[in-house]
């Protein structure tokens, strides 16, 4: 069941947020690298079925770690006055919900947004040379 400050979702197209070109997944040892200036860090939290769904290697956690570009641009689509400080895209048995956050719980925006567009991203975004399957 979802926090409830998430239970006023609505249906969103992923990309209306973001897309192949500003965003960028990179190694589980680089998770912990401050974003770029412009950047928001982004966690994908995927179940086992949908990892299965994807042609390359995927964590046994099923966690994939990221960064979306346009941070200023978001904050304000968003309509926050604070800087985002983290994106989610988070499996609910497959049915996907994406999250952005700042430091106050009042400025916290979730999406419902289908497992196609999830999956599409996560196959043609950037991705580091460790996540091909025959690495």
């Amino acid at each position: 069941m979802p926090p409830k400050h998430y239970e006023n979702m609505r249906d969103a197209s992923l990309s209306d947020y973001m897309n192949t070109d500003i965003t960028r997944l990179v190694s589980e040892s680089m998770r912990n690298i401050h974003a770029g200036i412009t950047e928001v860090p982004l966690e994908v939290q995927l179940q086992p079925k949908t990892a299965a769904k994807l042609s390359f290697y995927i964590p046994w956690d099923g966690i994939l770690y990221g960064f979306i570009r346009g941070k200023e641009a978001l904050r304000k689509k968003l309509g926050f006055s604070l800087p985002l400080l983290s994106a989610t895209i988070s499996d609910w048995n497959g049915k996907f919900v994406l999250i952005f956050e700042t430091e106050k719980p009042d400025q916290t925006a979730a999406f419902r947004i289908s497992e196609k567009d999830v999956l599409y991203l996560l196959e043609h975004c950037r991705r580091p040379p460790e996540t091909e399957k025959n690495h």
